[in-house]
């Protein structure tokens, strides 16, 4: 692997690095505009313009730094996957690791507690990914995590929180939605995110498990965005279909909102009810894809990346990069580390208004980046899609980006670029991203 100095200035040299099989989806500075993890694959400017690959506007804009500021905890952390805030508290977070422990902390640090989800099954890619609180948390006291129970197989489940008895959450889980691939090949390509819509629906896209016939065929959910009702029932699991999904009334597994996904890491609902997926690519491109309606078809395994011709009836990615040596965004970044692996994430999505902490810098926006490369991008949107894309920042191994409920960023790192020895886990670290001085 070839160091940062051969991405010198006006120079443009390939990296020759031979992609590897697997990754999973720093104080760091960052430049902001006014305006795990997955597998790459099974095969080994800052100039206003338009991306030559998804059509979208880019724009250096008026550059504002924004810093990854570390948070030290009381307790070390190792391979974390996500940080999710607790409702009704204004600083206690749980940190989601890939092997099935999970720390209750707070945002100064201080650890509260721990448990373990002894249900995960920890593998490469495979592990505990995500987690999300019930809309109605106050009342029933429900989160829900998504994870592997093998390696062909995972879900989202049910637990009860007791932040006063966190040893005895474990017995609690109920399944709620999950789905198995007896022909897959690797750990790999499971639920990359899950979240709630504002009408307490929960939506989860689905990894195809390695086999891309999956996310073509709307009789299965793999390879899809699904969009149900959980069961709330204490002690019970299941779902029902949201009642406007695409294919209720038939034609499809009733659980789909769309499709057409192969890895999904991380995605985002924002404040127009449009969802962002960072969809990890396979030989080609890395995608950030945007559903605005039921029913679209995101393309794998007909396409991966922009559409060669026509691409009939699938929906082409409104960001993203290649797989290749010399794609104008690597430039873009001083500061990008030349890899073979390639893994996209996106953060949540940051709504306008209010008087928050980033003085309206990030209003509609939305964080993608490069897990193992290190580029971070901002992308401005409004109800129709991508206003604006641009180079905002370098970090890497950034696991999540979530949004707390004092109106910063946390971020997690994962703390390395690949999942295939955690003999030894990466050591992790938790941010809050803050304007510079």
């Amino acid at each position: 692997m070839r160091g940062r100095d051969e991405y010198t200035a006006g120079r443009r040299l390939p990296l020759h690095v031979r992609a590897l099989k697997h990754t999973f989806p720093v104080a760091v500075v960052v430049i902001l505009s006014a305006g795990f993890v997955a597998c790459t694959g099974d095969e080994p400017g800052g100039d206003p313009g338009v991306d030559t690959d998804t059509g979208a506007e880019t724009d250096a804009g008026d550059e504002r730094e924004l810093i990854f500021v570390p948070i030290t905890l009381d307790e070390a952390q190792v391979s974390m996957t996500e940080v999710v805030f607790v409702p009704g508290t204004d600083d206690e977070v749980l940190l989601l690791n890939l092997s099935g422990d999970v720390t209750h902390a707070r945002t100064d640090g201080a650890v509260l507690g721990s448990f373990h989800l002894s249900d995960v099954h920890a593998r490469l890619d495979c592990g505990l990914l995500s987690g999300a609180f019930d809309p109605d948390f106050a009342d029933n006291g429900y989160v829900y995590f998504s994870y592997c129970t093998s390696d062909t197989a995972s879900g989202v489940y049910r637990y009860d929180f007791d932040r006063d008895d966190l040893s005895a959450i474990d017995a609690t889980a109920v399944e709620i939605i999950a789905a198995e691939e007896p022909a897959a090949s690797q750990p790999w390509h499971n639920v990359g995110a899950i979240g709630f819509d504002g009408e307490g629906n929960l939506w989860a896209p689905f990894g195809e498990k390695t086999v891309g016939a999956n996310s073509q065929d709307t009789d299965n959910f793999l390879g899809a965005l699904v969009r149900v009702i959980p069961s709330r029932v204490p002690g019970l699991g299941g779902y029902e279909a949201a009642a406007d999904n695409p294919f209720v009334a038939g034609g499809g597994d009733p659980a789909i909102y769309a499709y057409g996904l192969r890895s999904p890491w991380r995605a985002a609902l924002d404040p127009f009810g449009n969802y962002w997926i960072g969809d990890v690519g396979a030989d080609r491109y890395e995608e950030v894809n945007w559903v605005s309606r039921p029913g679209q078809n995101l393309g794998w395994a007909t396409h991966e990346g922009p559409c060669d011709g026509s691409c009939g009836s699938t929906t082409p990615p409104v960001a993203g990069y290649t797989h290749g040596d010399d794609d104008d965004i690597f430039f873009d970044d001083p500061d990008v580390v030349p890899a073979g692996p390639r893994s996209v994430w996106v953060s949540d999505a940051y709504p306008a208004g209010g008087d928050g902490p980033y003085e309206g810098r990030l209003d509609n926006t939305i964080l993608w980046g490069e897990f193992c490369m290190g580029f971070v991008r901002a992308i401005s949107f409004d109800a129709q899609g991508v206003v604006a894309d641009r180079h905002a920042a370098h970090a890497e191994h950034i696991s999540s980006v979530r949004l707390g409920p004092d109106g910063y960023l946390y971020a997690t790192s994962f703390g390395q670029c690949e999942t295939r020895d955690l003999a030894s886990p990466p050591p992790s670290n938790l941010y809050r991203l803050e304007l510079a001085e």
